[in-house]
């Protein structure tokens, strides 16, 4: 899958396309094949790495989750183990801010 990565804390410099694994949803996840993402200041802020309190959720010195995005919107297209109430080809929502990841 094509993501849009963080490679340090900084501005749009430290952003990189890559192509990344796709993940295999866990025990109560899913997998969400993205339609839309949005980019909003916890976002630029994470990139940032500012203020402090940005870095406690990523990492203190370098970024440990790559991918940004905290808002998304996009069809189920894997279920993990436990899952209920939703099914492959629903259309979903969430907000991943502490995550990131979107």
């Amino acid at each position: 899958m094509r993501a849009m990565i963080q490679t340090g804390f900084g501005g749009v410099e430290k952003l990189e396309l890559a192509e990344l694994p796709v993940p295999a949803p866990g025990r109560g996840r899913v997998r969400v094949k993205v339609a839309a993402c949005s980019v909003n200041l916890s976002d630029w802020e994470g990139l940032r790495g500012d203020p402090v309190y940005a870095r406690m959720s990523r990492g203190l010195f370098r970024p440990g989750r790559k991918a940004l995005g905290s808002d998304i919107v996009g069809i189920i297209e894997a279920l993990g183990s436990e899952v209920e109430g939703v099914e492959v080809g629903d259309w979903v929502f969430g907000d991943f801010v502490m995550d990131g990841g979107g």
